[in-house]
């Protein structure tokens, strides 16, 4: 496991690869009014179900690198989060990340992409683009704080819906 502190110390943060025992964790994410806000609204628990297992098979493939975001909780770790980076083309890819609510505002999901963005130092990702709305005031600034660059705005769609969205670039080749 990439960051496997001990549960005691704070802001303590790990990532695991993802797996079936996600679905619980998905449904919270991607099931949710006010976690999808940025992205059109929850998905039906039938769509949910589809991305995991489509994210453990190109996970499994190499296509793509998923991992869930676990935070320390007494002497527990509990799934929190989850990062998603998936291969666009030969020389990118996108990343992406969601964190439960109950986590946010706690710097656990800087230290998360930290940890994730630092295990890829050896690939051959080449440059990773993320793409938070320009609404979304705290990916932009986590993006910023981890030393993305601003490569503009873009329109992306998703889920059937156009959202204007920032796009920040980080090198693999640092």
């Amino acid at each position: 496991m990439i960051g496997d502190n001990p549960p005691s110390e704070p802001a303590a943060v790990r990532l695991r690869p993802v797996s079936l025992d996600d679905e619980g964790l998905y449904q919270r994410l991607r099931g949710s009014s006010s976690m999808m806000k940025e992205l059109g609204g929850p998905l039906p628990p039938s769509q949910i179900r589809r991305s995991l297992l489509r994210e453990i098979e190109e996970t499994a493939a190499g296509r793509a690198f998923v991992v869930i975001v676990e935070c320390a909780e007494g002497e527990e770790w509990v799934p929190a989060g989850n990062i998603t980076l998936v291969r666009a083309h030969a020389m990118n890819a996108e990343i992406g990340w969601m964190l439960l609510e109950r986590w946010q505002g706690r710097g656990l999901m800087k230290i998360a992409l930290r940890l994730f963005l630092q295990s890829l130092s050896e690939s051959d990702y080449g440059e990773i683009h993320a793409y938070p709305s320009t609404s979304n005031d705290a990916s932009n600034a986590l993006c910023r704080s981890l030393g993305f660059h601003s490569a503009g705005t873009v329109d992306l769609e998703f889920a059937g819906l156009k959202f204007l969205c920032n796009d920040w670039a980080w090198s693999t080749q640092r």
